[in-house]
């Protein structure tokens, strides 16, 4: 078994303080090694005796002020109102609050790191007056200075721009602000860091401590390096540092720049080993290796498979695999839970020490869905009916009662409800009237919330969940954050706080709650976070997203100071940030027996393809010296063949019995946008016309492309169809359209009713259906000039249905397959009968030949050629008129062309393009043509598989069944 740093600390504990260990305090950089040493030390102690102290360095520094630490949303009363006394400004909290923040951390800092207030806020402001003050520069000495002054010339963003009229005052604020915290006895972490060291120089500091020990600590703050240093000058505390020779004597590792730099300290220095133990190169048995792969699952479940080899492994070796002795480390908390199910089931006892954070859980969700649909309230008790259906399908709602939901879910769709009415949902008598009612304020909106959090707890968790005691935690946890939140705002009354902004508030604190998972602490397999992992050791250790911006985590930016005076006042920058999480990725693995390392291969969500640097420098520095290397393999290309394998849906008796419907004396009819989806995607042909999938009922309240075209398409059948009645005749003459025009607005207007007015809500326009009104109102009176310079002409049909019928070879002889659909118009004039199809979109009205309109290989395929030329054929075959039957497509990109013309054409090769001005000019060939794809369609043979054209799939319903959503 491996020695670990906190067994060699209880060693020295009890070479040096078996004498008396009650008098013994260790100070550790968290809690957690605190529990793992108490076990180290038990075992070296065979009879009864009395603890040492074992606390942490935050609980250390509160003993030795009388500071108490104050809540963040009191904190920012406080500095509120401090910067109102002293900028003698009225700006409101809501807007204060955000960038208060920000200042806060910077003051955080200031103090931690021993800088004088008043030195660098008058520096930072002397900064901007250079910078405001550059303007006699030419933009080629600008760039220069640029090159050396990253900050110099940066557009300031807005909260910035509200900063800087208060450089002259910032000092002042830090000053009243610290008086003021102090008076009422409060602090921040960084004040009363401060303080601490304020009173060591005073000689006012009080401590209990008799025998001091700080034990794995690495960057130290410059307050904790002074409090530190007065120990060990004063009461000689010990130092008991945790590294390894690898990277403390190698300058080039970053890993041991703070360490280096102790070393060399005057006080701290003297509590350095002569030399480090060397658990890289020293270890000859240690085994590294690196594992990349194409999907964050893949992560998961490679350490899964992982984890049961190397249990196998260890017992084939007549070893017991001891749990406890084995770590999942988690840069990226999102793969939390698919580790807990990769894990095999011989792994039962786990201890989760990074907690469950609340936002990954139900209860988080329904809080959200709650504070959004109370965002959503446009008009009393209506809320938008997206809000309302999230929370019709959370696990709360459906849990309590199934029907009720469902019921509400298809009432919303069936009427298409925008703006959903409380009055229009079907209720219980106690859930959905606590969930759906308007907030009126912050005391109402906490009330809301906890009301709802008490039935949850009592009426829901308790009855749907076989083990509610976790989730009832988490509810326990989030009411008494809440709680908390609302006697701060109630005790500082004189604050005007806006319902948005303390909405915000509850939402950082519920992002940042965890809440444990329960089990023995010491016992089983330890799956924590990269912070957690200080001064423990283990001998199996499992690393996942081992990528850039994961590992080392990317710092925060967000700060007033400016990197130049961050620098040089010797505040935190990012070079500090990389360095700590350097030490902490060699420090956990420097006595580990067995390390493996894995990385996503893909990038996306803000996170990239690329390996940390970490795992770059491991394998170019330590892996040519060390005995058994690293082993290095990538399953991208595997797993990504696995992703990208083609879906095909398979032929079966139920397939032939689908397309029977469309033969002989079947009710069904293929219609051309059939064969144009068969032509585009063979899958989704047979989920839409063989497997009859619905795609899923949804409430329109925008107007997306095809809502536009039904709007459009709609406004103009109505005007015609209003036309025909008024006159008794299908004739339309010049004059005609002057009542047309005149018709259009209130026609639009209700075309838009039609489709987002239902329900008790009343329809207005806003947002972007204002737009889109006046789109449809623009293109809808441009169809009517092009009418106009048509007319005189006859309207003979409205949506008018078609059928026919075309004869195919097949296997079992010959069959007859039935076609049919609608025609948007059909007109005459002159004895030409023109068969109308408006289109909304881009669709061009000329292609190279009939081949090539059933060529789906082809990217530029015409499809509204093919699906006109169709119901063109049809019309001219089922009406057997005489005069000529011409294609004819109405485009709107092209209305307002000069070169505007409704004719399909035929342009084969160099030859000019020839006007189809009868469909029966190509109804052979077209047949012929038509018959090839339908003996595809209904051979035996031919399987529906999904195109190659991913793109394609963009706005597809069924994307989640082939996988490519």
């Amino acid at each position: 078994m491996t020695e670990t740093f906190l067994d060699d600390l209880a060693d020295e504990v009890i070479a040096k303080h078996s004498d008396a260990l009650e008098r013994l305090t260790i100070v550790f950089p968290n809690r957690r090694a605190g529990l793992f040493f108490r076990r180290a030390l038990a075992k070296r102690i065979d009879k009864p005796v009395w603890s040492p102290s074992i606390i942490s360095a935050d609980d250390f520094i509160q003993s030795l002020t009388p500071l108490k630490s104050a809540h963040k949303l009191k904190l920012a009363f406080e500095l509120y109102k401090t910067y109102l006394e002293h900028s003698k400004t009225e700006e409101s909290f809501d807007r204060f609050f955000f960038w208060g923040e920000v200042l806060l951390k910077d003051f955080e800092d200031i103090d931690k790191y021993s800088v004088s207030a008043e030195k660098i806020f008058e520096n930072l402001r002397d900064q901007k007056i250079i910078e405001a003050e550059f303007d006699f520069l030419t933009e080629e000495q600008k760039e220069l200075i640029r090159s050396f002054w990253a900050s110099f010339g940066n557009k300031m963003s807005k909260h910035q721009e509200d900063f800087l009229k208060t450089w002259e005052i910032l000092a002042k604020v830090y000053a009243g602000y610290q008086k003021t915290l102090k008076d009422q006895g409060l602090g921040y972490k960084g004040m009363m860091h401060k303080d601490v060291v304020e009173r060591i120089k005073s000689g006012e500091v009080e401590h209990k401590y008799d025998r001091l020990i700080f034990a794995g600590f690495n960057a130290l703050t410059h307050t904790e390096e002074k409090i530190f240093c007065w120990f060990i000058e004063n009461i000689q505390a010990s130092v008991f540092w945790d590294a390894d020779e690898y990277y403390v004597s190698d300058s080039r590792q970053e890993a041991g720049t703070f360490l280096r730099m102790y070393r060399k300290h005057p006080v701290l220095g003297k509590t350095f080993p002569k030399k480090f133990k060397d658990g890289f190169y020293g270890d000859e048995n240690k085994e590294v290796s690196v594992t990349g792969f194409a999907l964050n699952t893949g992560q998961t479940k490679l350490l899964g498979q992982k984890m049961g080899e190397l249990k196998e492994e260890i017992e084939n070796a007549g070893e017991e695999m001891r749990p406890e002795r084995t770590a999942i480390i988690v840069p990226d908390e999102n793969l939390l839970f698919p580790v807990l199910q990769a894990l095999p089931e011989s792994f039962k006892k786990l201890n989760v020490t990074m907690g469950y954070p609340l936002k990954k859980t139900s209860l988080f969700g329904f809080f959200e869905q709650l504070t959004e649909l109370q965002s959503t309230i446009r008009r009393q008790d209506s809320f938008g009916h997206r809000q309302v259906t999230r929370l019709l399908r959370h696990p709360y709602l459906m849990g309590f009662d199934p029907k009720l939901a469902n019921e509400n879910i298809s009432l919303i769709n069936r009427l298409n409800l925008t703006q959903v009415s409380i009055k229009e949902l079907k209720q219980d008598e106690e859930f959905y009237p606590m969930i759906f009612r308007q907030v009126t304020d912050i005391a109402d909106y906490c009330k809301y919330i906890q009301d709802l959090l008490v039935f949850v707890s009592e009426k829901i968790v308790d009855t749907e969940n076989s083990d509610p005691t976790f989730e009832k935690e988490f509810i326990f946890h989030f009411y008494t954050e809440i709680n908390k939140l609302r006697e701060l705002v109630a005790e500082s009354s004189d604050i005007k706080i806006g319902l948005p902004t303390f909405i915000k508030l509850v939402r950082q604190v519920a992002g940042s709650l965890r809440v444990p998972f329960s089990g023995e602490p010491l016992n089983g397999i330890q799956i924590m976070g990269v912070l957690e992992t200080r001064n423990l050791d283990f001998d199996n250790i499992f690393i996942l997203s081992m990528n850039e911006t994961s590992f080392p985590a990317t710092p925060s930016q967000h700060s007033f100071i400016p990197y130049n005076l961050r620098k040089g006042y010797g505040l935190p920058t990012f070079e500090q940030h990389d360095s700590m999480y350097a030490y902490l990725f060699y420090r956990m693995i420097q006595r580990a027996k067995r390390v493996h390392f894995f990385y996503n291969t893909e990038g996306g969500d803000g996170k990239t393809g690329e390996m940390s640097r970490f795992l770059y420098q491991l394998l170019h520095e330590y892996a040519p010296r060390a005995k058994n290397g690293v082993k290095r393999s990538v399953l991208s290309d595997e797993a990504r063949a696995l992703s990208e394998k083609k879906l095909v849906a398979r032929r079966s008796s139920l397939t032939e019995e689908a397309l029977d419907k469309f033969t002989g004396n079947g009710e069904k009819k293929l219609s051309p946008s059939a064969i144009n989806t068969y032509l585009d995607c063979r899958a989704k042909f047979h989920f839409r016309y063989i497997a009859r999938l619905r795609e899923p009922d949804e409430v329109v309240d925008e107007v997306d492309p095809a809502t536009f075209g039904t709007i459009l398409h709609n406004t103009l059948e109505s005007l015609y169809a209003r036309l025909k009645k008024r006159k008794n005749s299908g004739e339309v003459l010049k004059s005609d359209f002057e009542t047309l025009r005149k018709w259009l607005p209130e026609t639009v207007d209700e075309g838009f009713k039609e489709i987002f007015g239902a329900g008790e809500t009343e329809f207005r326009f806003e947002g972007r259906n204002v737009i889109a009104r006046d789109i449809v109102l623009k293109l809808a009176s441009k169809v009517l000039d092009r009418d106009a310079e048509y007319a005189p002409f006859n309207i003979v049909a409205l949506e008018m249905d078609v059928k026919g019928a075309l004869e195919i070879d097949t296997d079992q002889g010959k069959r007859t397959v039935n076609l049919g659909g609608r025609i948007d118009r059909i007109d005459e004039k002159d004895g030409v009968y023109r068969v109308v199809d408006y289109k909304s979109g881009q669709d061009k009205k000329e292609f190279s030949s009939v081949e090539s309109l059933f060529d789906r290989k082809a990217k530029d395929r015409n499809k509204a050629a093919m699906q006109t030329i169709l119901y063109s054929s049809l019309f001219a075959r089922e009406t057997g008129i005489d005069g000529a039957v011409e294609p004819a497509v109405f485009n709107s990109k092209e209305l307002f062309s000069d070169k505007f013309e409704t004719r399909l054409s035929m342009k084969e090769g160099r030859s000019p393009a020839k006007p189809l001005a009868d469909v029966r000019d190509l109804e052979e060939p077209y047949a012929e043509q038509l018959k090839i794809v339908l003996e595809e369609i209904f051979h035996p043979e031919t399987d529906f598989e999904q195109t190659d054209d991913s793109k394609s799939c963009v706005y597809c319903p069924y994307t989640g069944l082939c996988h490519r959503d």
